[in-house]
């Protein structure tokens, strides 16, 4: 399946297989690298993926689930990232149910004395 890339700057596209066994062999040195740099993009599967590693290019995802869901797609070719086969975690919830379960579990629960 050809990925339609005509709106991503080219320059930063880097040419990783992110899955082979060599990437991953390698995957401290490169993680140490790509913490210097601003996001780049990585063609895989026919899908585009965003590789964010800067500490504030992480919180700046973290907190906008507007532009950045956490839910995988239920669609085919999206496999690679449901490393939970299906089963909803709160680190890939959005919205409400996300919120529900990070709520405390009690009244009073986590307030000041």
């Amino acid at each position: 399946m050809a990925v339609d890339i005509s709106a991503l700057d080219r320059s930063n596209i880097l040419d990783i297989d992110i899955g082979s066994p060599e990437t991953k062999k390698r995957m401290r040195a490169l993680s140490a690298e790509w913490a210097l740099r601003p996001p780049f993009y990585v063609l895989r599967d026919g899908h585009v993926l965003v590789i964010c590693c800067r500490h504030a290019d992480v919180l700046e995802v973290y907190r906008d689930a507007t532009r950045f869901l956490t839910e995988v797609p239920r669609k085919p070719g999206y496999e690679m990232v449901d490393k939970f086969m299906a089963v909803r975690i709160l680190a890939q919830m959005d919205g409400e149910a996300h919120a529900r379960l990070r709520r405390p579990p009690a009244p009073g629960a986590g307030q000041p004395a």
